[in-house]
Parts: C-alpha cells; sequence; structure tokens
C-alpha cells in the first residue's frame, strides 16, 4: 500500500534540529505506518458528525447540508514532499474537497474514527471577500492517526479571519498542516490554540505572494502531564511591500514539552517587506521543556523590519504578590497572571470570542482542579 522507499526513509527532515529530535516522539508516526503497510489497521472509517457545524469531514467523508463541495486536487501550497508523513499522506489521499468561499462565516470540523486506523483528510478553500472560518480538530478519545491538510487562497483585496481549535486526543499521534497563500492587498489573521496528544506535529504555512499583502499569525499551547507539541510556523515573504508577524504563547506544566520553530523568510523580490517572529513559554514545572528556535532568512537589503526573538518566562512572585496586596488570593492570581500572559495580543475579536472561553474554562481545570 505504501511504497517501501517511503516507508524507509527517516521520519526527521533532513536540517531539523538534533535538539528537536531528541525531545520528539517520532516513533509513534512509524509505528502506524508499519502496521498499515503490514495490514493490521485500516485507512480511514466511521466517525461521528457533530452538531452545530456548517461543514464536517468525518473520517473521510464530507458532510455538508449548507454547502457544495467539489472533488478536487490539492492547491501545491503544501510541498508533498517535504516530510514522511506529507508523503504517505499524498500517497493515500484518495479525495480532496474544494469549497469556494465568499463574504461568509463558517464553522468546519475535523472528526477522526475511534477504532485505530490511519486517516488522510484534504480540505481547500478559495476565500474572496470578508471571510471568516473556524476549523474545529476534533480528537475526543479516538486511537487514529489524523493527518490533516488545509490549503487556503486568499484572493486580491480580501480580508480572511482563520481561528484553528486543535484539541487532540491523549491516545494517538496527529499531523496537522495549514497553508494559507495571499495574493495583492489580502489580508490573513490566523489565530490557533491547541491542547496537544501523546505527540501531536502542527504546521502553518504563510505564503504572501501578492504586492500588499500581511499576515497576522497567533499561536497559543497550553500542555500537562506528558503532552508533546512540535508546532511550525513559517513566514514567506515573496511580493514587495509584504509583512508577517508571528506571536506564539505557551503555558507548560508537569512533564509536557513543546517546540515551536520556523523561519521568517524575506525573498529577493519582496523588496520593502518585513517580519517579526516570537516565541514564549510559561513554564510552571521544573520537569516541564519549551524550545524556541524562531529563525530568520532575508535575501534582500531593502527590508522594512526583521525582528525575532525567544525566551521562557515563570510567574514572578512580585507579580503575585502585587495583586495579593489588593485583596486577590494566590489562586485567583496566578490564574489572571496566566491567561493575561497566553491572551495578550489576539489579533481579531472573532478569535477572541472563540478562544477566551476555551481557555480560560482550561486553566480553572489546571490551576483549580
Amino acid at each position: 500500500m505504501i511504497p517501501r522507499e517511503i516507508l524507509e526513509k527517516p521520519y526527521q527532515p533532513y536540517g531539523d534540529s538534533p535538539t528537536i529530535k531528541s525531545y520528539t516522539l517520532w516513533s509513534l508516526y512509524d509505528e502506524y505506518y508499519r502496521e498499515l503497510a503490514r495490514g493490521g489497521i485500516g485507512v480511514g472509517g466511521d466517525s461521528p458528525v457533530p452538531d452545530g457545524y456548517d461543514v464536517v469531514i468525518a473520517g473521510t467523508r464530507f458532510v455538508s447540508d449548507k454547502i457544495n463541495a467539489s472533488r478536487t486536487r490539492p492547491l501545491g501550497i503544501i510541498n508533498p514532499g517535504a516530510s514522511k508523513p506529507l508523503q504517505i499522506h499524498y500517497h493515500l489521499l484518495g479525495k480532496a474537497y474544494r469549497l469556494n468561499l465568499s463574504n461568509t462565516n463558517i464553522r468546519i470540523a475535523s472528526t477522526i474514527p475511534d477504532q485505530k486506523s490511519f486517516t488522510p483528510q484534504h480540505l481547500v478553500i478559495n476565500a474572496s471577500g470578508k471571510t471568516s472560518i473556524l476549523l474545529d480538530v476534533i480528537g475526543g478519545f479516538s486511537r487514529s492517526l489524523r493527518s490533516l491538510v488545509v490549503e487556503v487562497n486568499v484572493e486580491k483585496n480580501s480580508l480572511l479571519d482563520l481561528v484553528i481549535i486543535n484539541r487532540d486526543t491523549k491516545y494517538a499521534p496527529s499531523y496537522i498542516v495549514v497553508g494559507v497563500r495571499g495574493e495583492d492587498y489580502s489580508t490573513i489573521k490566523t489565530t490557533y490554540y491547541t491542547r496537544p496528544g501523546p505527540m501531536t506535529r502542527l504546521e502553518i504555512k504563510n505564503l504572501l505572494d501578492g504586492r500588499g499583502a500581511e499576515a497576522y499569525t497567533r499561536g497559543i499551547a497550553v500542555s500537562r502531564n506528558n503532552e508533546r507539541l512540535d508546532n511550525i510556523v513559517d513566514l514567506i515573504n515573496r511580493g514587495a511591500d509584504t509583512y508577517s508577524h508571528h506571536l506564539f504563547t505557551a503555558l507548560l506544566r508537569e512533564s509536557s514539552i513543546i517546540a515551536q520553530r520556523g523561519t521568517g523568510k524575506i525573498t529577493v523580490s519582496a523588496v520593502n517587506a518585513g517580519v517579526e517572529y516570537y516565541s514564549e513559554g510559561l513554564i510552571q514545572s521544573p520537569n516541564a521543556l519549551f524550545i524556541g528556535q524562531p529563525r530568520l532568512e532575508i535575501d534582500t537589503g531593502n527590508v522594512r523590519i526583521a525582528k525575532h526573538a525567544a525566551h521562557n518566562t515563570h510567574i514572578l512572585p512580585e507579580q503575585v504578590f502585587y495583586l495579593e496586596t489588593r485583596g486577590i488570593d494566590k489562586m485567583r492570581a496566578e490564574l489572571m497572571i496566566t491567561e493575561g500572559f497566553l491572551l495578550r495580543r489576539i489579533i481579531s475579536r472573532y478569535a477572541m470570542e472563540i478562544i477566551k472561553p476555551l481557555i480560560v474554562g482550561e486553566l480553572r481545570k489546571i490551576i483549580n482542579p
């Protein structure tokens, strides 16, 4: 089913940091691939179809009574040969669905089977005008390995507000890739929140091909126990006068591990472009580990701005003391500090309305279980 030359490739992509390799459980993915090659598990399977969504990718099925989808080929925003999981995804991909959206607000859910399987899902979206999309990646208690690729093309003079909620299953790894391409004078606002599983790889790629296009990416992660996240965000400025900005904040507790990395790139053709890339982890356990590795690649001397930074931080005693002197108890003070760290500079009202209640509820369960 899967060619031997693909199965025998190492999971670790060329050029990946040895540090990342040391802390990422690639073996969980390979266990599924080997079992799939032996015929021990299948591809896809029946999945639940939740209420309240305009579109549901249930297993490998497309379900919607509001929006028509056509069968299509991938857009090419995501390179099929970029990694071993993507090569397997494209090799086994039987169905890709296309949505054409204009001046609309839709809710999309991705669900996977409960039984152990490999589930590739591929969605292509053309967005024009002012479009808001909620992509809800639902894990539940599934033991299926999800391979989800979403490609979005934002047309000229359009605004995309994309919110991604990834609540992963605690019983299986997942591989999620979202690629967004902006044409002339488009604006892309991507906000993503993830609660990882035993091994979650979440990639986001913004391609600014059009002149004057802008992309603002805001990532938030909350992890605990032995959860692991490998988050890669690449900002590629290829059009003149483009601008990209990325901010990632993460809360780590117990023995969790988060690696957040990626490239802010300005190509030769992107004159007067700018890129900013920031990655921050709030560590609340001596056993937790945050690895921030943003980098810049600048191929032209005509640059508007180019900045990047990464750091770990903790809740400082003086922060808690300051709030306690104003009548706030310690537990509430820690909750307020953590909430402020995670939620600052959310880039759209739409994202704040969706993500803030999730994070506040999650924090209350963690800090006051």
